[in-house]
């Protein structure tokens, strides 16, 4: 468990509850196939696209945040996805009070694996993101703007 002195130890954190598995648990117990994608994005609801936590995923992030917090990372990177933005903030709250670094990186994402990806696995523009959670950085490794978001 000891780690060298010019090495690092990383945590990996997955988000908490997003509106998105709410939504797929309710359509499948309704007997149908959830369908969220770009082709259909006017017949679901809006907050389906880069969907926030919910309470139970606020509240699992609450439970991961004494791991967070005895961890002291000296660094913080992210996916840009908010419900994964949400629960980095709170499970590593006190390293952004101390003012660790928060970075957002498009490669710690979910990928998009056709031309018709889930609406909830894609995210709001960086600049729409950047008033959002302004304490994080989207400039350094977050695009603009993605042709598969548009």
């Amino acid at each position: 468990d000891h780690v060298p002195a010019n090495g690092k130890r990383i945590h990996f954190v997955r988000h908490g509850e997003g509106l998105h598995n709410v939504w797929r648990a309710a359509e499948f117990s309704a007997g149908r196939r959830p369908h969220a994608k770009r082709d259909n994005i006017q017949d679901v609801p809006a907050e389906l696209h880069d969907p926030h936590l919910t309470e139970k995923g606020r509240s699992e992030a609450r439970a991961a945040s004494a791991a967070g917090g005895a961890c002291q990372p000296q660094l913080v990177v992210m996916s840009p996805m908010r419900r994964a933005l949400e629960t980095g903030l709170i499970v590593f709250r006190d390293a952004v009070a101390d003012d660790v670094p928060v970075v957002a990186h498009d490669l710690c994402r979910e990928q998009f694996r056709s031309s018709n990806p889930s609406i909830y696995d894609s995210r709001k523009s960086r600049d729409e993101l950047q008033l959002e959670f302004p304490g994080i950085d989207f400039e350094s490794f977050v695009l603009p703007w993605q042709e598969e978001e548009k």
